[in-house]
C-alpha cells in the first residue's frame, strides 16, 4: 500500500520547517550523510546538494534558477549500499516542485552533463523504462511544505531519485530548493504507536465539550481506538471534570475553573504504553456586579487626533474599557515586548475590593500588573506625549505582581483580604505580541464603611491536654472585612462548658470540654478541648517490641533526656528511604492521646499510622513548626480540633483501640548534617487487660533468677540482677522487675 501525506507550513525562502516522521529511539535516518548528485548547483555557499542529507533543517540545496526551461530539476541520493525502507520525507523550501516522481533503484542511475548548459541530465532511455515508486507527488502551494511518502510494504534500493515534472511560481524563477530528505524503515509500521487528542474550542466555566481520542500507527495511519486498552484522558491539573462519552474514544470535558490546560490520553496497545496530548481552555466569565462599569478612566497614552485614548480606527476612547461591551477596547500604544502602558479606573469612593478581572482582545499575550490606590493615591503628572507610571515614586499604591494573560480571555485576580482602593490600575508588564487591547475591566467590591466587630474566634494554645495541665486561651475579633480588630482584651469573656473561665485554665479530669468566647454581645463558635487520662507508662521491653525498618531494636527504653517509651534517631538517608519506627504494644490498648517529643533537629513533617488488633489502620499527617527553637512536642489526641504544643497547625485523629504505632518522617529540616532525634513517645489512656500484674513483694520460688529492674516510668535502673538483690539499696516506691510491678 502506498500513501503520501502533505504537511504544509508557510515559510520564507530561507527558513526551515518541522519534518513529519515521528522518529523513535530505534528509527534511523538512512539518508543521513548520503552522497547527493543534483541537476544543477548554484555554487553559492550554504546551498550545495550535500545540505539535504546533513541532518540540519536549517541548510538547503538550491537549483540554478530557470534550469527547468532546459531540463528538469532533480536530486539523486546514493545510500552507499542497498537498503530496505518504508518512508521518504522531503522538506521543501517555498521554491519547490509542484509535481515530481520518486524512483528507487538497486543499480546506479545513469546521467550525463549537458555540454550546452552545464546541467546534469538523467539518461532518457532509463527514464522510459523505469517505474517510479511514487508518481505525481507534490503540492500546489507557494509556501514551504513537507511531503511524507510511504510504501507500507517496503522497498529496496541504493539510489533514490527525486525527479521534477512541474514547478510552482517560485521554482519557475529561482529553481527548486530542498532543506532535507530523510529516509526511514519504521519498525512496527502497522502497530499503534501514538494517540491523538482532538482540539476543542474554549468553553466557559460550567460548560462542556466533547474531546475525541484517536490512534495512529507508527506509519502515521489511523487505527481503531478500540484496540487501545485502559484508555484514560486526564488534565495536567485540577479544574476540569472528565467523564467517558457514549462512543469509544469520546470524553466529555467540563470546565470548572478558568485557565489553560493540557489534556493527555494514555493507554496500552501491543503491550506498550501510548499517549497523545492537546490543549484545552476554559474561559472565565464575570458573574458578579461590576462596580467599575461606566466609571471614569485615565490612561497613559493620548491619540494623535486629540481624542482620549489610543484605539482601533473605529473604536471609542478610554471609556471602552468600562463600557460593558467586550467588542470595544482601549488599545495600549506601548512598546513591543514591554513598556509602561497603563489605564486607571476611578471608582469615585474608597471601596473594599474583592476581585478584579480584565478581558483582553487580540494580540494580548504576556503579563500585566494590577495596582490599588487609596483616596490620596498620586497619579502621574500629565505630559505632552505621555505619562510614565514610575510605580516606586507614586504614594499610596500597592500592586499584585505579574499576572499572566491570554488573548481573548478574561483573566481574574482575587484581591488580598482587606484591600481598600478608590483607584484600580491595569498596568502593562510584558506584551510580546504587540499592543495589548483592554476590552473590559471588572471590579467586585462594595463601598467601604467604618469597621465594626462581626465575628469572634477562639482557640487554645493546646487542644490535647493532660489533667492538671495549664492552657492559655486566645480570642480574635474580626470586622466585616475579615480584618483583625484591636480591642481591649479585658472585654473578652471566656467560658468552659458555658461557665465563665479565666484566660489561663487548669485542665480538669479526663473528658471533652467546650471552650467559648464572647465580645460585645457576639458569641464565638465553641472549640473542643480534649483532656486525656494521666499517662500510663507501663510498656516495658518484656511487653512491647520496637522495629526500625527491617530490624528489631533491643532494649528500646533508653536512659536519657526523658523517661518516655522510645527514643530514636533518623539520618537524612533514613528519611529519604522512608524508614519507619514501629511500636507493637503487645496488646490492644485504649488511648486518649499520644505525644511525640522531638529535639530541635527534627523533620518538617511526618506520618503517624495507628493500627488496631484487627489490622485496621488510619494515617495522620503531622507537621512541625520550623519557627520553633529547641525541642517540640506534638500531640495526637482522640477528638477533632487543632492544636499542638508550640506547633499551631496539627491534625487530630480518633485513637481509641491501638495495638501498633508507626512513625515515618517525610522531610528533614536540617541542612547541617544533624540527625533527626525523637526523644520519646508518651501514651495516655488505659493498658490492655492483663498487660501488667500488680504484685506486692517478690514472687517465685527461684530467688536467684535474674532480671532487669526499671522504674515505673520505664527508666532502666539495673540490668541482669538476681531477684534476691533486685531492690537492694532502692528507696520505697513502685518498680518493675522481670515484667512484674513491685511495690517496696
Amino acid at each position: 500500500m502506498r500513501k503520501m501525506t502533505a504537511i504544509v507550513s508557510a515559510i520564507v525562502l530561507t527558513t526551515g520547517a518541522a519534518l513529519a516522521i515521528e522518529w523513535g529511539e530505534n528509527t534511523e535516518n538512512l539518508a543521513l550523510g548520503a552522497t547527493v548528485t543534483a541537476s544543477s548547483d548554484r555554487g553559492t555557499e550554504g546551498e550545495s546538494p550535500a545540505n539535504i542529507t546533513d541532518g540540519n533543517t536549517g541548510t538547503r540545496w538550491q537549483a540554478v534558477g530557470g534550469a527547468n526551461t532546459v531540463s528538469p530539476d532533480w536530486v539523486m541520493l546514493d545510500l552507499g549500499e542497498q537498503k530496505s525502507f518504508t518512508d521518504i520525507e522531503i522538506m521543501w523550501e517555498a521554491s519547490h516542485m509542484k509535481r515530481y516522481d520518486v524512483y528507487v533503484s538497486v543499480g546506479e542511475i545513469p546521467y550525463s552533463a549537458d555540454e550546452s548548459t552545464g546541467y546534469n541530465v538523467i539518461d532518457a532511455g532509463w527514464l522510459e523504462t523505469a517505474v517510479p515508486v511514487f508518481a505525481d507527488c507534490g503540492q500546489d502551494t507557494e509556501s514551504g511544505c513537507t511531503d511524507s511518502l510511504t510504501e507500507e510494504d517496503g522497498v529496496e534500493g541504493r539510489y533514490v531519485l527525486v525527479y521534477g515534472k512541474e514547478y510552482n511560481g517560485w521554482a519557475g524563477n529561482y529553481g527548486s530548493s530542498i532543506f532535507e530528505i530523510r529516509i526511514a524503515n519504521i519498525e512496527g509500521r502497522h502497530e499503534i504507536a501514538s494517540l491523538t487528542v482532538s482540539a476543542a474550542a474554549p468553553v466557559a466555566e460550567g460548560e462542556s465539550a466533547t474531546v475525541t481520542v484517536g490512534a495512529l500507527t507508527a506509519g502515521g495511519s489511523e487505527a481503531g481506538i478500540e484496540e487501545v486498552e485502559d484508555l484514560v484522558l486526564a488534565a495536567d491539573r485540577d479544574g476540569l471534570e472528565i467523564t467517558a462519552g457514549e462512543n469509544p474514544g469520546e470524553f466529555v470535558v467540563t470546565g470548572e475553573k478558568s485557565g489553560d490546560y493540557t489534556l493527555t490520553a494514555t493507554g496500552t496497545a501491543g503491550g506498550k504504553t501510548v499517549s497523545g496530548s492537546a490543549s484545552f481552555s476554559v474561559i472565565y466569565e464575570w458573574k458578579k456586579e461590576n462596580i467599575a462599569l461606566g466609571k471614569a478612566i485615565a490612561a497613559r497614552y493620548k491619540a494623535e487626533t486629540g481624542e482620549e485614548g489610543e484605539t482601533a480606527a473605529d473604536g471609542p476612547g478610554y471609556s471602552a474599557a468600562t463600557d460593558g461591551d467586550r467588542d470595544t477596547y482601549y488599545e495600549y500604544n506601548g512598546q513591543w515586548g514591554g513598556g509602561d502602558a497603563w489605564v486607571v479606573v476611578d471608582l469615585g469612593v474608597l471601596c473594599q475590593i474583592e476581585e478584579v478581572a480584565v478581558a483582553y482582545g487580540d494580540n494580548s499575550g504576556g503579563s500585566f500588573i494590577i495596582s490599588f490606590g487609596g483616596e490620596d493615591a498620586g497619579l502621574p503628572a500629565a505630559e505632552d506625549a505621555d505619562r510614565v507610571w514610575r510605580t516606586y515614586e507614586l504614594d499610596g499604591w500597592t500592586d499584585s505582581g505579574a499576572i499572566a494573560r491570554n488573548s481573548n480571555l478574561v483573566t481574574p485576580f482575587e484581591a488580598p483580604a482587606g484591600t481598600m482602593a478608590r483607584y484600580v490600575c491595569v498596568h502593562d508588564n510584558d506584551n510580546p505580541n504587540g499592543k495589548p487591547r483592554v476590552a473590559e475591566i471588572y471590579v467586585a467590591g462594595k463601598e467601604y464603611t467604618a469597621p465594626e466587630a462581626t465575628e469572634v474566634r477562639v482557640s487554645a494554645s493546646v487542644n490535647g491536654l493532660v489533667s492538671g495541665e495549664t492552657v492559655t486561651f486566645e480570642a480574635t475579633v474580626l470586622d466585616q472585612y475579615g480584618a483583625k480588630m484591636d480591642v481591649d482584651p479585658q472585654e473578652i469573656v471566656y467560658s468552659i462548658d458555658g461557665a465563665s473561665a479565666e484566660k489561663e485554665w487548669t485542665a480538669g479530669p479526663k473528658g471533652v470540654y467546650t471552650l467559648g468566647a464572647s465580645y460585645d454581645g457576639l458569641e464565638s463558635e465553641t472549640v473542643e478541648l480534649v483532656v486525656a487520662a494521666e499517662g500510663y507508662e507501663w510498656f516495658y521491653p518484656q511487653v512491647y517490641t520496637v522495629r526500625f525498618g527491617d530490624e528489631e531494636i533491643e532494649n528500646p527504653t533508653v536512659v536519657g533526656a526523658t523517661d518516655a517509651v522510645v527514643r530514636h534517631e533518623w539520618t537524612d538517608d533514613d528519611i529519604a528511604a522512608r524508614k519507619a519506627l514501629e511500636i507493637d504494644l503487645g496488646g490492644e490498648c485504649t488511648l486518649d492521646m499520644i505525644t511525640f517529643s522531638w529535639e530541635a533537629a527534627c523533620p518538617k513533617s511526618y506520618t503517624v499510622i495507628i493500627e488496631d488488633e484487627s489490622g485496621n489502620s488510619s494515617e495522620v499527617a503531622m507537621r512541625l513548626d520550623r519557627g520553633v527553637e529547641g525541642s517540640v512536642t506534638d500531640r495526637l489526641y482522640s477528638h477533632p480540633g487543632a492544636g499542638a504544643d508550640r506547633a499551631p497547625v496539627q491534625t487530630a485523629a480518633t485513637l481509641g483501640k491501638v495495638r501498633k504505632i508507626t512513625v515515618i518522617p517525610e522531610e528533614s529540616n536540617n541542612s547541617n548534617g544533624y540527625t533527626n532525634k525523637l526523644f520519646g513517645i508518651s501514651l495516655y489512656g488505659s493498658p490492655a487487660e492483663g498487660m501488667i500484674t500488680n504484685v506486692v513483694g517478690l514472687v517465685g520460688n527461684d530467688r536467684d533468677e535474674t532480671a532487669d529492674v526499671y522504674s515505673v516510668s520505664g527508666m532502666l535502673l539495673r540490668r541482669n540482677v538476681s531477684l534476691r538483690e533486685a531492690l537492694d539499696g532502692l528507696g520505697s516506691g513502685i518498680y518493675v522487675v522481670g515484667g512484674r510491678k513491685i511495690v517496696k
